[in-house]
């Protein structure tokens, strides 16, 4: 078997992964392989191609890859996919994009993350607060005072415009008919809360829904793609940091059996090949692809 090194560039469609790869391609990282990965549900068989007008590809031919090739797969399968015909073309180093095809065992994990809109981030919790009980004790306060004349009398003297006691003995059947509805809209009150059990429910960490598979990374690269992004994007990446840092986060959106391994993370913008953090994520991954140490 070949001793080939594989990083795996993820992301959402349009976040830049393609432009990632270029900038990798352009910075000498040998003879490399370039897999575009699709996934999809139901199919049974491996398909290998190069479509002529697969933009993808055609990027990364002209980036410098020695071999690039669309990988339609069902499920991730690492036997098939090492034993695929272009696993079987030399190369040094093997980059894939998009889906992957493999479960686990790519040397560095990428992600590249566009900027959040303006008032969204990579966290947010969701559950309910710990119940207080301070509702459930002021309905029983209220269904206490309405089992006694100088209760009523407290709570529905400006109501009624009664003198006192008197006049609440006078006008008793008023009196029970209020009585009897504050009872129905306390229940119909208590009935739409959610149970204790409900409230109790611990609050959990969870991600955005771009930023799905983040948390498997260990490098990031938020693509910065002007001025005005930049300050989001430093906000984004204090979040990604927290994805280790943070117990409760990690517990929560990494899982107990996750990587503690430090996530290196960058904002870039792409459009730039003299972007410092773009020169270090590109650094990055020259590390792991060629460094047998990594």
């Amino acid at each position: 078997m070949r001793n080939r090194r594989l990083a795996h560039v993820a992301g959402p469609s349009g976040s830049g992964k393609t432009a990632f790869i270029e900038h990798l391609l352009e910075a000498d990282l040998g003879i490399v392989t370039c897999v575009r990965g699709v996934q999809e549900s139901g199919l049974h068989k491996v398909q290998e191609s190069r479509p002529a007008k697969d933009g993808e590809l055609r990027r990364y031919a002209r980036a410098g890859a020695i071999t690039s090739i669309r990988y339609l797969f069902g499920k991730p399968d690492g036997d098939e996919f090492f034993v695929s015909n272009v696993m079987q073309e030399y190369s040094e180093a093997v980059v894939i994009e998009g889906d992957c095809p493999i479960e686990w065992g790519t040397d560095l994990p990428v992600f590249v993350a566009p900027v959040p809109a303006a008032g969204r981030r990579l966290l947010s919790r969701t559950g309910s607060s710990p119940a207080t009980g301070s509702g459930d004790a002021a309905w029983d306060e209220i269904l206490r005072a309405l089992e006694s004349p100088e209760g009523i009398i407290r709570l529905f003297k400006a109501q009624l415009g009664l003198p006192g006691l008197a006049g609440v003995i006078k006008n008793r059947e008023q009196v029970e008919a209020i009585r009897e509805s504050k009872k129905e809209q306390i229940e119909r009150e208590r009935s739409k809360r959610p149970s204790r059990q409900q409230q109790n429910k611990k609050k959990t960490w969870s991600l955005a829904e771009p930023y799905r598979g983040i948390q498997h990374a260990r490098l990031v690269i938020v693509n910065v793609r002007s001025a005005a992004e930049r300050k989001r994007g430093e906000k984004l990446l204090e979040d990604i940091g927290r994805l280790r840092s943070d117990e409760e986060v990690f517990r929560d959106v990494v899982g107990s059996r996750g990587s503690r391994t430090r996530i290196t993370a960058v904002a870039a913008d792409l459009s730039n090949p003299e972007d410092p953090g773009l020169k270090k994520a590109v650094a990055r991954v020259r590390r792991a692809l060629q460094d047998q140490s990594v």
